[in-house]
């Protein structure tokens, strides 16, 4: 790292991409030499949900070095090496971090420079953000697949999680109930319609898992209602019972 002016807003942005991105999968085969690599599309794809997600850009700022010509096989090439510099800035804050890595690349054309540049943005992140691949010399090869078929399996559940979390956090919103505004006029609630959309979500309910799901999303306004209307919360009390029973399930109170 070189130039900065970082801070705990960034910090806190880089951690949270850290927790969210521990390991990425090697897709890429190198014909020639027989080998799996993590490319940068990889690295890519899987910091950049994160990174959006915790308000991180990052741009290269800067170049230094030099393409040569060389002779390999007898064959002309060109053969760059170039140190970039690239920024990641914490949008909201305008904190940032700069980082420094190196590129290095030959093939015909242009080609050598643009391998460069794709190679030092993938161990800028890498190192940036702490990034596992199994590339690691000292492990024996067969350790090292079988480290890459765990972190495989822990990403697939991690992201089955992450959707079901997802799913799960859906269904709460279309479960819940808002609380009535307080009348302008008379400073009280009107908790029949409240009352009216509870029972009728209860009712609807197919089993008890989505029975349970309305209990949770309302439970806020249920416990309100309590001290509010006796009268009202008994008679959803009663209709949560006989749902509750429906499902053959242990009873539960439709709210504590």
């Amino acid at each position: 790292m070189s130039n900065s002016q970082g801070g705990v807003n960034i910090a806190r942005a880089i951690l949270a991409v850290y927790s969210k991105v521990g390991y990425v999968l090697k897709s890429g085969f190198n014909d020639h030499q027989k080998y799996k690599f993590a490319g940068e599309s990889d690295f890519i794809e899987a910091l950049r949900p994160a990174m959006i997600e915790a308000g991180l850009i990052s741009y290269p700022t800067g170049i230094r070095g030099e393409c040569k010509n060389i002779v390999i096989d007898g064959k002309p090439k060109n053969h760059a090496t170039y140190i970039y510099t690239f920024r990641i800035i914490h949008a909201e804050s305008g904190e940032y971090i700069d980082v420094e890595a190196a590129g290095e690349g030959t093939g015909n054309d242009d080609k050598s420079s643009y391998k460069a540049a794709t190679g030092a943005q993938k161990y800028a992140l890498r190192q940036m953000f702490l990034i596992e691949t199994g590339n690691d010399p000292d492990k024996d090869p067969v350790t090292a697949r079988e480290e890459e078929e765990r972190r495989r399996k822990e990403q697939e559940a991690a992201a089955a999680r992450e959707k079901a979390e997802a799913e799960k956090k859906k269904e709460m919103e279309k479960s819940f109930v808002p609380i009535p505004e307080e009348s302008d006029v008379t400073g009280t609630r009107d908790w029949s319609g409240y009352t009216l959309a509870t029972i009728g979500l209860i009712k609807g309910t197919k089993n008890f898992t989505e029975f349970n799901i309305v209990r949770v999303a309302n439970k806020e306004g249920l416990e309100f209602l309590s001290t509010a209307d006796e009268k009202l919360r008994a008679e959803i009390t009663e209709i949560s019972k006989q749902k509750a029973a429906s499902f053959k399930a242990p009873e539960q109170p439709p709210v504590n």
